[in-house]
């Protein structure tokens, strides 16, 4: 950024100067590309001021890089005192000048009477640290995680990065490789770091990398937890929980290991399909993430929040009722009680496969999908002192005597409790476009069961009529007292009307935002909005599970009518 004072100029009137300043704007960012010296790429405005001993001898003026506008822009600055003002100058990343500030710069320039003086001004970063998420990192051979890094300035703030200025690198270089959209793909076993430089600012940050050589049946992370702070200018930093327990199961045998001093841990032995993974330690409160376990290793990192109250000194104690079946449905509900969680879930096993039971006051009460054929329900309990493992109840189905249906599409989350009311919803589209949805629950061709408002689920939609067509399937965040990540899983299986036999899984996927189900019509994933699958019934009856086709956005009566259909929820 350059700049030149001078006097005698036409149109300055007295003794005044001019000052002119010529900034070029640097080449906007790319992947890859070399970042510049004086100006942020992610600049789009900079604020110019002149000053004698602090105070403004001009009004202040802004210099906004226009969206394709030239390279090169100059400002003026008239009736400047000759003499000696201070040039300062603010980069920003909003075009109107505001956010935090990106760089800084000063520079004396002498205004003198007929005479020109030039300076370079350079304005330098005002990243004060680099920070890579997550940190320490575990990836598997042949998966993949998406790294993150966040600048702050002095005083903490979170200021922009230009992507195309951050270097990544691998030591050693054998261990994994990131590419220009930061994700980080691991190559070969083994321990190593992450170094990422940003290159306006030189600053640069290192995470501890270990590779996993994977396989199915290992769960391996590092548990952390928030180290409060002294003074409540210090960010918390993470520290590592030694002797935290981690544990599933498939409601016969328990597996379970302990972190080490680094607070990381490996899990071998998991067999395969859906499993909560329960994280615990005594003085905090009892995590449980539920992950779906397939042909790779997984890869699950925990921070635990403290329990403010004393932690439990025995395991849970869990009774489970006799259920209740209704043949006509294949649906079953399966009550019971839970003391001493800490905690306000449980997992609940069914042939095997677990998923997240929420617990209310010390009850339970679960929706079960009956499957043809035995079911054995179990009912885990994880605390800080232990894990409980309930008797088994065997509910045995006959789906061909009840007629059944052709499809059956399940929705289960891993976020909610009866405080923090994380609300999703499972919306269907039939062939000829009805919208099955918890304000109309019943349409020509099938029904959904319930509108389950404070978190896991399940949610069942039963397809029991033959509308031969695409049947599409969405799922919706729709609100929660408290926004959290929530993965969320679809099932979709076939009953006895149906022609062939289908169990896919679609899923875990994450919705970070409730939007009350904004964004209508439904096209493509958001947020708030996943899209798993479309389903397609054939006039034979077969069944087939497809990629969703985002084509046609999905409408219907809520694109009319959406306070009213939102006033259910109310």
């Amino acid at each position: 950024m350059a700049g030149c004072g001078g006097g005698g100029a036409p149109g300055v009137g007295g003794a005044g100067g001019v000052v002119v300043f010529t900034v070029r704007w640097p080449d906007l960012p790319t992947p890859g590309a070399t970042a510049p010296a004086l100006i942020p790429q992610a600049a789009r405005s900079i604020r110019v001021a002149l000053t004698v001993a602090n105070q403004p001898v001009a009004p202040e003026q802004l210099v906004v890089r226009e969206a394709g506008g030239p390279a090169t822009v100059q400002v003026q600055f008239d009736n400047v005192p000759v003499t000696t003002v201070t040039a300062v100058a603010t980069a920003y990343p909003n075009p109107d000048g505001t956010g935090v500030p990106l760089a800084r710069g000063t520079v004396p320039i002498v205004v003198q009477s007929a005479q020109t003086t030039r300076a370079t001004l350079v304005l330098d970063s005002t990243v004060d640290s680099i920070e890579i998420s997550p940190s320490p990192i575990t990836v598997a051979v042949n998966d993949q995680q998406q790294l993150t890094a966040t600048a702050r300035d002095a005083a903490g703030n979170v200021v922009l990065l230009t992507p195309g200025a951050l270097q990544w690198q691998v030591q050693p270089s054998a261990l994994a490789a990131v590419d220009a959209s930061a994700v980080l793909t691991g190559s070969s076993a083994g321990d190593g770091q992450v170094i990422v430089t940003d290159t306006e600012s030189g600053k640069t940050d290192t995470a501890t990398l270990h590779v996993d050589a994977g396989g199915a049946g290992t769960v391996r992370g590092v548990v952390t937890a928030a180290d409060t702070p002294r003074a409540a200018s210090v960010t918390p930093m993470a520290i590592p929980v030694v002797g935290a327990t981690v544990t599933t199961s498939d409601g016969t045998s328990v597996f379970t290991t302990q972190t080490g001093a680094d607070g990381s841990y490996l899990l071998s032995d998991i067999p395969a399909g859906s499993r909560v993974i329960s994280v615990s330690a005594p003085g905090y409160l009892t995590q449980h993430h539920f992950e779906v376990m397939g042909t790779t290793g997984l890869v699950l990192n925990a921070e635990l929040g403290l329990n403010p109250d004393p932690s439990p000194a025995n395991p849970p104690t869990v009774t489970l009722d006799d259920p209740t079946v209704d043949n006509s449905t294949g649906l079953a509900v399966v009550t019971g009680t839970v003391t001493n969680l800490d905690s306000g879930s449980a997992a609940f096993v069914q042939n095997g496969q677990e998923s997240l039971l929420p617990v209310a006051d010390g009850a339970f009460r679960q929706v079960v999908v009956l499957q043809s054929g035995a079911n054995d329900i179990v009912v885990r309990a994880t605390n800080a002192a232990g894990t409980t493992l309930t008797r088994t109840i065997t509910i045995n189905y006959d789906a061909g005597v009840t007629g059944d249906f052709y499809f059956r599409v399940t929705f289960t989350w891993d976020q909610g409790s009866p405080t923090n009311r994380t609300d999703m919803d499972l919306h269907v589209w039939s062939p000829s476009y009805e919208h099955c949805a918890y304000w109309d629950k019943t349409i020509a061709c099938g029904s959904l069961d319930v509108d389950n408002t404070q978190g896991f689920g399940p949610e069942n939609f039963t397809c029991t009529g033959l509308e031969s067509g695409l049947f599409r399937v969405a799922v919706n965040f729709f609100s929660a007292y408290t926004q959290v990540p929530t993965g969320c899983v679809i099932r979709v299986t076939t009953g006895t009307r149906a022609a062939n036999v289908v169990n896919e899984l679609r899923g875990p996927h994450q919705l970070t935002a409730g939007n009350l189900e904004g964004g209508y019509p439904v096209t493509v994933d958001t947020a708030s909005w996943w899209r798993p699958c479309d389903v397609q019934l054939h006039a034979d009856g077969r069944v087939t599970v497809l990629p969703p086709d985002t084509s046609v956005p999905l409408a219907g009566p809520l694109a009319a009518s959406l306070e009213s259909v939102r006033a259910h929820k109310r």
